[in-house]
């Protein structure tokens, strides 16, 4: 205000009860806790009116955003333990099963990426690391291996010395399909005698598969 005497001199208020301001300096400080799950921005007015007689005064709108901290793990739901059971003739690229985590948290703080934890049994999977689909990467033979056992972890977006994660145990189940013929063993020509006067269900041979 470029009045003289009273006339120059300002008050500022604010009309919120979350923010206060300093009377005479217009400094807006902090009154209550801040939750930004709950309100993530605050508006409120501001005024300023000089001493003068008549007194003046002016508004200005104030906007007041919080910004997240990164308070919440995420969790998996409905449990940290999945069991998913594929066919062994499913082919690449067929999905086997989703994870979900949750994050209470808001703002990239609550983003989600998923991604499997390092271990022998992952090289047959692949994972969508935004929505947590697992899918088969390879090809799959119940008789040479029938489980898989891996970790799947879930992260938050937080800064990277301060993101937090969760992590889930996965079973992966290959059922079996009828996909193998029977085989003699040995798989060669077999001979048997037998003598003419033998009598009826006398052996003859033993013929395995």
């Amino acid at each position: 205000d470029i009045d003289t005497g009273n006339a120059g001199v300002l008050k500022y208020s604010l009309s919120t009860s979350h923010f206060i301001v300093l009377p005479t300096s217009g400094t807006v400080l902090l009154s209550s806790p801040l939750n930004i799950e709950a309100t993530s921005c605050y508006t409120a007015v501001m005024t300023v009116s000089d001493f003068g007689l008549p007194s003046l005064s002016t508004f200005v709108t104030l906007r007041v955003c919080v910004s997240g901290t990164n308070e919440h793990a995420p969790v998996f739901q409905p449990s940290d333990t999945y069991t998913f059971t594929v066919s062994e003739d499913s082919s690449v690229g067929d999905s086997v099963g989703q994870v979900n985590a949750t994050d209470a948290d808001a703002g990239v703080h609550g983003v989600l990426e998923y991604a499997f934890v390092s271990g022998p049994d992952i090289a047959a999977f692949s994972i969508d690391a935004s929505t947590g689909r697992i899918f088969v990467a390879d090809s799959l033979d119940r008789e040479s291996k029938s489980d898989y056992y891996f970790n799947i972890s879930a992260s938050d977006q937080g800064e990277l010395l301060n993101r937090l994660s969760a992590t889930a145990q996965i079973r992966v189940i290959v059922s079996d399909v009828n996909d193998n013929n029977p085989t003699f063993v040995p798989n060669i020509l077999y001979t048997a005698s037998v003598a003419e006067n033998a009598s009826i269900s006398t052996s003859v041979a033993a013929i395995s598969c």
